[in-house]
């Protein structure tokens, strides 16, 4: 079974669950009256942010694992708001709202560096061993060339 095929199977079981918890709640409210779609939104994007930040630990550029861990992140910022409004009933939530944003811009910044290994971007072909530039392979190719007329 693929990783990816593995998290869509899990997202798409958070999606199920989310759906037939809502129903529940609508058939029988004095049984799950605790449930609201803020606990939903937050199960979503809480499940959402898990899978792309183990997603950034996957083989991929470094592009593309930092662009995971803002996702991931940014989806996991969602979470936490939605169980502050949704759960806790804070309804002053903007004096969280400035901290919250500093601490996700902490979070990406770090686990950006520790997913990366510190590198900015991938080594470009220039810097592996045995790369030939333009005019080295061009030389190669005129030898070449020489050779097969020569014969």
């Amino acid at each position: 079974m693929s990783k990816k095929f593995l998290g869509s199977l899990i997202f798409g079981i958070a999606l199920v669950a989310v759906f037939v918890l809502w129903i529940l709640q609508i058939a029988n409210p004095d049984a799950f009256g605790w449930y609201s779609m803020n606990i939903g939104i937050a199960i979503i994007t809480g499940v959402a942010a898990v899978l792309l930040l183990a997603r950034a630990f996957a083989k991929n550029d470094v592009v593309t694992k930092k662009w995971y861990v803002i996702l991931g992140v940014l989806f996991a910022c969602v979470t936490v708001f939605e169980i502050v409004t949704g759960v806790l009933k804070i309804t002053d939530w903007q004096r969280f709202l400035y901290p919250s944003i500093g601490l996700g811009i902490a979070v990406i910044v770090l686990l950006c560096v520790l997913v990366t290994g510190g590198k900015k971007w991938d080594q470009g072909d220039n810097k592996k061993v045995g790369y030939k530039n333009y005019y080295q392979r061009k030389e190669e190719e005129e030898k070449k060339n020489n050779k097969e007329s020569g014969k």
